[in-house]
């Protein structure tokens, strides 16, 4: 080994210690809440050590079981591990190349993969304390390979508790018993969001050969739990038209044209099922192929929740129509007719004054208005073009006050008509 290749060695692997004997400040004790934090925590380290597909069968459990390997299927192991190790340490990886080294045989390989579960099992003992750290003493390192399930089943909420939660995730998970899933109000996205998680949650605490069927971690099963909890609510409309949706989707995909893979050319679509695209309820209560997407679901309940958000943050302010001067709406202005049309006011004579009389019934002395005769003075001809224009003209200073004038003698005149009629009638009622 050269000088060179031993000094990078050198600083590779001191670099790697320091990182590696980094502690988190909090370690975990055994409560639920943690046991999350604990396994991203040792997933990344898992995948920093050995790369994404050993690291994870290292944690899992799930590491390739090398007796069966053989021909093509052992070297193409073989160069995975030696990827590995000289990603950490490039001096060695170039010595193990050599086909006297050992490497190549199994043995070799069974002695390593002992040594990672070792380093694997200290580090898990370094992030644990209390009741947790005890749990991983009495495993011992002989099992070491167990950890991972170790800390799932003691601290994970195994059995009965797993069951509560599938119960109450299957409720929406409301803040107690009793209460709504999705209250008034609620903010949508955070509720849907840690649905979700619990739903991610839930998988990931089943065994990895059960996931598949697993029915609480299924897309499937969110999304009916979510439509159920929000039926007759002011989210229904907004499902209805999802689910309309769905279905002319189907409709026209089972009447589009499909390509031939062998072909490559356009052909009928095959029959559909006319269930699978109309509102058969027999069909629907039995199948998941009218559900929609999880994410379309999501996206369509955001962006209702948003746009009331928006609204009453408008203030809440209703369109009252064109005549409406603060709305600025589209109905016209109407006049409000006097007592609302259920009180009219009686006719009343312009001449005399007199309720339920008009002008022309005759009866008693009609008073001349003030207004009458002066209201045509605007309207009379001049004296020299009188009868070649005719045409309406703005009166002067002078006309003004002269019509004022008028005005003021013919209130006087009707005033001392008023005291003289007053007068008589009150000597024809002294004669009585």
């Amino acid at each position: 080994m050269e000088v060179k290749d031993i000094i990078k060695f050198n600083m590779s692997s001191s670099e790697d210690k320091d990182k590696d004997e980094e502690v988190p400040t909090k370690k975990f004790a055994g409560a639920y809440e943690d046991l999350e934090d604990i396994d991203r925590r040792m997933f990344r380290w898992c995948r920093k050590q050995y790369g994404t597909t050993l690291g994870n069968g290292f944690w899992r459990n799930e590491y390739p079981d090398i007796v069966p390997l053989q021909g093509e299927l052992w070297r193409a192991h073989c160069e995975d591990v030696w990827e590995v190790i000289r990603d950490k340490n490039a001096g060695l990886a170039r010595e193990l190349l050599d086909v006297n080294s050992g490497f190549w045989e199994k043995a070799w390989h069974r002695r390593w993969i002992k040594k990672q579960y070792d380093k694997i099992y200290d580090k898990v003992e370094s992030l644990c304390e209390d009741g947790a750290v005890l749990e991983v003493q009495t495993l011992g390192m002989e099992r070491a390979p167990e950890l991972r399930s170790l800390l799932h089943k003691q601290f994970g909420g195994s059995g009965d508790d797993v069951r509560s939660r599938e119960k109450r995730y299957e409720l929406g998970m409301p803040e107690s018993k009793g209460l709504p899933a999705f209250p008034v109000g609620v903010n949508i996205e955070d509720k849907l969001r840690s649905l979700h998680a619990e739903c991610v949650a839930l998988k990931k605490m089943c065994k990895a050969s059960l996931r598949d069927d697993y029915l609480y971690g299924k897309k499937t099963k969110l999304v009916q739990i979510v439509m159920h909890c929000l039926e007759n609510t002011e989210y229904q409309k907004d499902i209805d038209d999802l689910l309309q949706e769905v279905k002319l989707k189907k409709n026209l995909m089972a009447r589009l044209p499909v390509i031939n893979a062998a072909t490559g050319l356009f052909e009928l679509p095959p029959a559909v099922d006319q269930q699978q695209v109309t509102d058969d309820w027999d069909y629907r209560n039995y199948s998941d192929d009218w559900l929609p997407e999880w994410e379309a679901l999501k996206s369509k309940l955001v962006s209702s929740y948003k746009a009331k958000i928006f609204a009453s943050a408008d203030g809440g302010r209703k369109s009252y129509g064109r005549g409406d001067r603060q709305s600025g709406g589209n109905s016209l202005p109407v006049m409000i007719t006097p007592g609302f049309g259920s009180s009219p006011r009686p006719n009343q004579c312009f001449g005399y004054g007199e309720v339920e009389h008009q002008r022309a019934d005759g009866g008693p002395p009609v008073l001349e208005s003030p207004y009458e005769s002066s209201a045509s003075v605007l309207w009379e001809d001049d004296e020299t073009d009188s009868e070649s224009s005719g045409e309406w003209h703005l009166p002067g200073i002078t006309e003004l006050n002269e019509l004022e004038d008028q005005r003021a003698l013919e209130r006087t005149k009707l005033a001392s008509i008023k005291t003289g009629i007053k007068r008589k009638a009150e000597e024809d009622a002294r004669d009585l």
